[in-house]
């Protein structure tokens, strides 16, 4: 008997040593792709360089932006790239959908839905980042990407009609922001439609944003047996937020004849322009004071988002 206990408890030490062994694995797994510990020139001088899966295969090569006199720069987050191989994981969420990368930032996120096969992908961002948006849009997917400025919760009806799909990554830095970005949200996903929510360690308007879109969004966290099986860690939350009860507030305004922005990638409503393609500006507001807009910039910069 005695024996029969010390073999249990050899047994419980060594379960605790491969789960100990499974965790540091994962830990320098993560810490080959992860970013945000790396130095200034990797995370804003030097270009970033995605792989995709394959189908598509290749790669996309994204230019960063260090600090402007504006306060304002751009980085690609370590929550954009989860998301990122999440959806060449699945690249089905996508396919042949109408797609909102949110905040785009360096665009990622959008230039990964394009390659993926959308129907059409709008990426959205305050008007300081556009240029840097744009630019790497029409470098990796030219004319498949429409660029937008927004303000989050600001004439969100010029952005219609409604998403399958829409991806806000690294948008919870700020509580006194998030419910201007519930409203953006929730009026942007179509009925039926889906939010993929990801946030790093700054997660500061967490808390108050589920609150906010209790009854509005109902919220799925997705664990990491459902993300990409390598591009996943344990300071990287991803949400699934889908429309509570299918409401009929999104299916209204998708089909309320609001007009449509132009479309991308061979979309009905696409407009070729000479100069840019499908790749354009569309000045929604400039409205957001200018203290919170600036605020919110630097939060991005310093916090995690963009």
């Amino acid at each position: 008997r005695g024996g029969g206990t010390a073999g249990a408890g050899g047994a419980n030490v060594h379960a605790d040593s491969e789960a100990d062994a499974t965790d540091l694995s994962d830990f320098y797994r993560a810490w080959a792709w992860k970013r945000e510990h790396l130095p200034d020139r990797d995370r804003f001088r030097r270009p970033y360089v995605h792989d995709l899966d394959e189908p598509p295969g290749g790669h996309v090569t994204l230019k960063q932006a260090r600090f402007a006199a504006t306060g304002f720069a751009s980085t690609v987050w370590d929550s954009s790239i989860v998301v990122a191989k999440y959806l060449q994981a699945n690249p089905q969420l996508v396919r042949n959908r109408r797609c909102l990368d949110l905040s785009a930032g360096c665009g990622l996120i959008a230039v990964v839905m394009a390659r993926l096969g959308a129907k059409a992908v709008v990426a959205t961002d305050l008007g300081d980042n556009l240029a840097l948006l744009r630019n790497n849009c029409e470098a990796n997917v030219p004319g498949c990407v429409q660029v937008v400025e927004h303000c989050w919760g600001t004439e969100v009806e010029r952005l219609l009609p409604n998403f399958d799909v829409v991806v806000a990554c690294d948008v919870m830095y700020i509580s006194e922001a998030v419910h201007a970005l519930a409203d953006t949200l929730c009026g942007t996903v179509a009925a039926g439609g889906q939010v993929l929510l990801a946030h790093g360690r700054n997660r500061g308007g967490e808390a108050e944003f589920f609150d906010t879109v209790r009854g509005r969004l109902d919220v799925q966290h997705l664990p990491h047996r459902k993300l990409h099986p390598k591009f996943f860690c344990d300071d990287v939350l991803v949400f699934q937020l889908t429309p509570s009860g299918q409401h009929g507030g999104q299916r209204g305004m998708a089909d309320s004849g609001h007009a449509a922005l132009p479309g991308t990638c061979g979309s009905q409503h696409a407009v070729q322009d000479s100069a840019e393609g499908c790749v354009q500006e569309s000045k929604v507001s400039r409205d957001m004071p200018r203290q919170e807009v600036g605020s919110a910039g630097k939060r991005k910069v310093g916090g995690a988002a963009g």
